[in-house]
C-alpha cells in the first residue's frame, strides 16, 4: 500500500511540472508578442527585420576606427562615417548596447585578442530589459567568432598568429675554381645570411645580415664581403613619414682578380660605416623629402711582395651630407622629381706623395621621372651635374655630367630582369698613382624559372672610367650564367659560372673563368 501511494505521489508531481513549463513556455511566448507588438520591426543593413527598437538609434554603429558608437544618454548624434572596406571584410553587427560591461568591449586596437571568454547565460543583467540582455548575448558570440577567426573586430592580433619577427636565413658552402692570366686557385666559400623583420600599424623595421669567406690553397684567408645593416620607415600620421637605416661593412678585394698589381701579397681590409635618416611629407599630389647622411670609412695596409706595408690613413676619411628632394606625381603611374644635395669630405692624412689633403665638398644637382607600370614594369630615369670642390686651393676642381638608370621588369612569376646605370666622381689617388676620374658603370640581370625545381640566371657588367686628363684608364668586364636546382623547399643546389676582362693602366689586360658549385641551406 505504501508503495503504490509513492508511486501515485510522483506521478502526481510529473504531471505538475509538465504543466508548469508549459505555462512558463506560453508566458514567455505571449511576453514576446507584447515587445514586438509594442515596438513594431526595424530593418537592418542587410535588408532583413529586427524587433529591436534600439537598431532605429542614428547614433549606433561601427566606427571606422574599429569600436561600436554607442547611442547618446542626452540626445541623438549625427551617424558617424562607416567604412564600407572594413564593414564588407568583418563578420560583425551593427547591434546598439545602451551600457556595455568593460569585458564586453572590444578589445584597444593592437592588443592581443581574448579567446578565453564565452558566453554565459547566467551572466545576463536581471535589471536590464529583455532587448538589451539578447544584444549582450549576441556580441559575446561575436566577439568570440572574431577572435576564432584571428580578426578581433579588425585590430591586428600578437602571436601565435603574426610572431613578433618574422625570421629568414639561409647558409651556403661553395667550392669554386678559378683559372686564366694568373695561376689557378682553388678556394672554398662560407656565405651565411639572415634577416629580422618587424611590422607593426606604423611601420616596417628590418635587420640583415649576410657575409661570404674564404680560404684557397695559399692558407689565405679573406673576407669577401661582410655586412650588417638596419632599415625602416615609420609613419608620424598618414601624409608624414620618417625613414632611418645604418649599416656597418668589411670588404677585401680578390688579390688574384684581373688587373690587380702583382706587387700586391695581400690588399688591405676596408671598414665602412654608414647612416641615413630623413622625413617625408605628401602634400596632395606633391611629396617632400629632406634627409641627412654620415659615413665613415678606414683601410687597414696593404701587404707587399718582400714583406712591406703601404699605410692608407690617408684613404680614411669621413663624410656628412644633407639631400632635399620634391617630387609631383603626375599620373598614378608616373612621378617627376628634382633633387639636390651637398656634402662634405675630411681625410685623415695627405698623401706621401703630394702632401695634400684630399678635403672638399661635392654639390649635386639632378631631375628625373619614376615609372611603374602595373608593378610589371619599373624605372627609375635622371639626369644632373656634380661638381667637386677641394679645400686645398692648390688642387683642382672637377665637374661632369651624371646620369643614372634602373629599371625592372616582372611580367609574371617566372621572369625577372634588370638593368642598372650609375655615374660616379672618384677623387685622385697619389698613392697608387691613379688620377681623378669619372666612371661609368652598367650592370644587368635575368632570371627564368623554367621548372618548380629549375631556376636559370645571367648577368653582365661593364665599368668605363674617364680620367679628368688623358686618355682611359680602366675597362672592366664580367659575364655569367648560372643555374639554381631545388632539391626541396629548405635545400638547393648552385652552378656558377663568371668570365672576367679587366685593364688597369699600366698593368696589362688580364682575364679569368671562374667555376663554382655550392649548396644552399635556407628556412
Amino acid at each position: 500500500m505504501q508503495r503504490f501511494l509513492a508511486k501515485n505521489r510522483k506521478q502526481t508531481l510529473i504531471y505538475k511540472t509538465q504543466f508548469i513549463r508549459q505555462k512558463s513556455i506560453f508566458g514567455f511566448g505571449l511576453l514576446s508578442l507584447l515587445v514586438m507588438a509594442s515596438t513594431g520591426f526595424a530593418q537592418s543593413g542587410d535588408g532583413s527585420y529586427s524587433n529591436n527598437s534600439l537598431l532605429n538609434s542614428p547614433s549606433v554603429g561601427y566606427s571606422s576606427t574599429g569600436g561600436y558608437t554607442l547611442p547618446s544618454l542626452t540626445g541623438p548624434l549625427p551617424s558617424p562615417p562607416v567604412n564600407q572596406a572594413q564593414l564588407s571584410t568583418l563578420p560583425v553587427s551593427t547591434l546598439p548596447v545602451s551600457t556595455l560591461p568593460i569585458s564586453l568591449l572590444p578589445p584597444a586596437p593592437g592588443t592581443a585578442p581574448n579567446t578565453s571568454a564565452s558566453y554565459d547565460r547566467n551572466s545576463v543583467n536581471p535589471d536590464t530589459g529583455i532587448v538589451e540582455n539578447l544584444a549582450l548575448g549576441v556580441l559575446r558570440i561575436e566577439r568570440d567568432l572574431d577572435n576564432d577567426l584571428g580578426v578581433n573586430l579588425g585590430t591586428t592580433p600578437r602571436e601565435p598568429y603574426h610572431p613578433f619577427f618574422n625570421v629568414d636565413w639561409s647558409i651556403g658552402l661553395a667550392y669554386t675554381h678559378t683559372g686564366g692570366t694568373q695561376t689557378g686557385k682553388n678556394s672554398a666559400v662560407l656565405t651565411p645570411e639572415f634577416s629580422l623583420t618587424h611590422q607593426d600599424l606604423r611601420g616596417q623595421y628590418s635587420f640583415a645580415g649576410r657575409s661570404s669567406l674564404s680560404v684557397n690553397d695559399d692558407q689565405l684567408t679573406r673576407i669577401d664581403e661582410t655586412e650588417f645593416s638596419y632599415s625602416g620607415q615609420s609613419a608620424l600620421d598618414s601624409v608624414t613619414a620618417i625613414t632611418s637605416g645604418a649599416s656597418i661593412g668589411l670588404s677585401q678585394d680578390d688579390v688574384n682578380a684581373p688587373g690587380m698589381s702583382d706587387t700586391i701579397v695581400q690588399t688591405p681590409v676596408v671598414a665602412t660605416l654608414r647612416g641615413n635618416i630623413g622625413i617625408a611629407r605628401q602634400m596632395g599630389r606633391f611629396t617632400f623629402e629632406v634627409g641627412t647622411q654620415a659615413q665613415r670609412q678606414a683601410s687597414s695596409d696593404t701587404l707587399l711582395v718582400g714583406g712591406l706595408g703601404q699605410n692608407n690613413s690617408d684613404r680614411n676619411f669621413s663624410r656628412l651630407g644633407g639631400t632635399l628632394r620634391t617630387s609631383y606625381a603626375f599620373s598614378p603611374e608616373i612621378s617627376l622629381y628634382i633633387e639636390g644635395g651637398v656634402a662634405h669630405d675630411w681625410y685623415d692624412g695627405a698623401p706621401i706623395a703630394t702632401g695634400r689633403k684630399l678635403d672638399g665638398w661635392d654639390y649635386t644637382i639632378s631631375t628625373g621621372a619614376l615609372v611603374n607600370w602595373r608593378d610589371v614594369l619599373s624605372a627609375e630615369v635622371s639626369v644632373g651635374h656634380t661638381t667637386r670642390d677641394y679645400d686645398d686651393l692648390g688642387l683642382v676642381g672637377m665637374g661632369s655630367a651624371v646620369f643614372g638608370l634602373d629599371l625592372a621588369y616582372t611580367p609574371n612569376d617566372a621572369l625577372t630582369a634588370g638593368l642598372q646605370f650609375t655615374t660616379n666622381l672618384t677623387p685622385a689617388d697619389a698613392s697608387s698613382g691613379q688620377v681623378a676620374s669619372v666612371d661609368y658603370s652598367a650592370s644587368g640581370n635575368i632570371t627564368y624559372g623554367m621548372t618548380p625545381w629549375l631556376d636559370l640566371r645571367a648577368s653582365g657588367s661593364a665599368l668605363y672610367s674617364l680620367p679628368q686628363t688623358g686618355t682611359n684608364i680602366q675597362t672592366t668586364y664580367t659575364a655569367g650564367a648560372g643555374a639554381d636546382f631545388a632539391v626541396n623547399k629548405n635545400i638547393s643546389v648552385n652552378l656558377d659560372y663568371l668570365y672576367t676582362w679587366a685593364q688597369l693602366l699600366p698593368v696589362t689586360a688580364q682575364y679569368q673563368h671562374a667555376g663554382t658549385i655550392g649548396i644552399r641551406i635556407a628556412r
